[in-house]
């Protein structure tokens, strides 16, 4: 707040772009509305009048609404998109734990575990769940996930095979929606096989873009960098000596070229965000 009046930006909550022509209210105690203003195409808005009392509203069509008092709004907004999506508190477990399951979806939906080996079996129907509209945090989030309402738990059976799981979400809306897990080998029985499988679940944090930022992109704050573009690097590289360079040689390239690494390549990426890739 300065000079007198309300300003910020919103984004939406799966890639932290900046969103147009988002509907903002101002609404007072006794619910009429003191002032409208939308956002332009930056996701910045401004409320002239200012009650602090009252309570801000933002509505974009594909968007679940958010209420925020007038006092404690923030300066980014984040919008949840309006479709079926989910993640567990955990990447990889035990057979015989249990894993908590949070959810978003507008209408009622249908949850399936499934083990994918040579063929996908399902393993068990976990039933129908009533709809659950989830709210995301405001500003930047990746680092600390999110802090959305547990929507059920279900116990991964004591006898299940090793291996890739995804429990698939199913909405009214024909709406899908997969989310992996690791059910790893009891330590009691490590040792006793011959054959070692790695899951490489680093590598699904490190791609995983929702929220705005990955290993590898970063949206957080409206900017949209990027590390060097491999193959861009490697046209220019093949044009001047005739050959590609190998994969193993691009990090030391990129140094002898002047390229610094950027700091939130190293900052923290929460398991506790869906995966849409």
């Amino acid at each position: 707040m300065s000079d007198g009046k309300i300003r910020g930006q919103v984004y939406s909550c799966e890639l932290c772009t900046p969103l147009e022509d988002v509907g903002i209210l101002l609404e007072r105690k006794d619910g009429t509305i003191a002032e409208r203003a939308r956002s332009d195409s930056h996701g910045d808005w401004t409320i002239q009048n200012i009650e602090l009392e009252g309570t801000l509203i933002f509505k974009k069509a594909g968007y679940l609404n958010k209420r925020i008092p007038a006092k404690h709004a923030p300066g980014v907004i984040r919008l949840l998109e309006d479709r079926l999506i989910g993640y567990h508190n955990v990447i990889s477990c035990y057979p015989g734990e249990t894993i908590d399951c949070y959810v978003n979806s507008s209408t009622s939906y249908t949850a399936k575990l499934y083990r994918h080996g040579w063929e996908k079996k399902m393993v068990m129907d976990l039933g129908e769940y009533p709809p659950s509209k989830q709210t995301p945090p405001d500003g930047f989030f990746v680092d600390t996930g999110l802090d959305w309402d547990k929507c059920f738990s279900y116990v991964i059976p004591k006898m299940s095979i090793t291996g890739i799981y995804s429990l698939m979400l199913e909405n009214s809306r024909g709406e899908t929606h997969a989310i992996p897990l690791a059910v790893c080998t009891p330590p009691s029985l490590w040792g006793t096989s011959k054959l070692l499988v790695l899951i490489s679940t680093n590598n699904w944090q490190t791609y995983n873009l929702w929220g705005g930022r990955s290993r590898y992109r970063n949206h957080e704050a409206g900017e949209r960098k990027e590390l060097v573009d491999r193959n861009a690097w490697r046209t220019v590289i093949n044009r001047n000596v005739g050959k590609m360079i190998p994969y193993r040689y691009f990090e030391r390239l990129k140094r002898l070229l002047g390229k610094k690494e950027e700091s939130w390549k190293f900052e923290r990426l929460s398991i506790h965000r869906p995966h849409t890739n």
